[in-house]
């Protein structure tokens, strides 16, 4: 009994992690709380039928059962030599492990000497200060960077333009959005330009600026459609959802 209890609860928690983790219907945690074994072999069977699918069942264990040694490894390489490519290696990864805090700060002690107003880590840094809801300081940064050209072109400026928003400045968050309303070009930007749009109350204009894009969309060669992927499905769903 207790060898098959322990790869069963493995199971169970692997099912839950990824329920919550990918906001599934909730109707799967009954299943697989009431029916371990029954409901995870179902949930896993929905889930995980294709090879993309199931390439991504290794990376969640990884993430469930993996301690942060990786943090652990770079906290101690920034100790025993603490130079700016270091800490921004542990910023990125405290970053992308949703430490934001922690990631803003070093990315903060990064900003000395030569690297003072260093775009690249100005950027970061307000992806950091905008997970923490820190939209002054997100303003603050993007303010410094308006003139320069990596920021102008990048996705971080969204960050800005939705920071006025949240500060209750819509006119300047709009403003911000229609520079980057480039045509057949700027395809996250404009998605949540629209997603703005219908935010304020702007439905109509929401949805001409979705339609101009699904129109650009379908005259997309291959290569386009793959490099704008996650971009076109995230249009589309907006789309048949009739909005956001």
């Amino acid at each position: 009994m207790f060898r098959l209890y322990t790869p069963v609860f493995i199971l169970q928690v692997f099912c839950l992690y990824h329920i919550y983790s990918n906001s599934k219907d909730t109707k799967w945690y009954f299943l697989v709380i009431f029916l371990p074994f029954i409901g995870s072999i179902v949930y896993l069977y929905i889930h995980f039928m294709n090879r993309q699918n199931i390439d991504k069942v290794g990376d969640t264990f990884q993430n469930i059962f993996s301690s942060d040694s990786k943090i652990d490894k770079l906290r101690k390489q920034v100790e025993f030599s603490g130079t700016v490519n270091n800490k921004i290696l542990l910023a990125d990864e405290y970053l992308l492990k949703g430490h934001f805090e922690e990631a803003a700060k070093e990315y903060e002690s990064c900003l000395i000497g030569a690297h003072k107003d260093d775009p690249i880590i100005l950027m970061k840094l307000m992806q950091a200060e905008f997970q923490l809801k820190n939209f002054e300081a997100v303003i603050f940064i993007g303010e410094k960077l308006k003139n320069d050209a990596s920021f102008i072109k990048s996705n971080d400026r969204v960050a800005l333009a939705l920071a006025y928003n949240y500060l209750d400045k819509p006119d300047l968050a709009i403003a911000e959005f229609k520079q980057m309303d480039a045509k057949y070009s700027n395809y996250f930007q404009r998605y949540k330009f629209a997603e703005l749009l219908n935010d304020i109350g702007n439905n109509s204009e929401s949805m001409d600026l979705l339609s101009e894009l699904e129109n650009e969309i379908s005259q997309m060669d291959r290569l386009e459609l793959r490099s704008n992927k996650e971009e076109i499905q995230l249009i589309k769903k907006a789309l048949n959802s009739g909005g956001f």
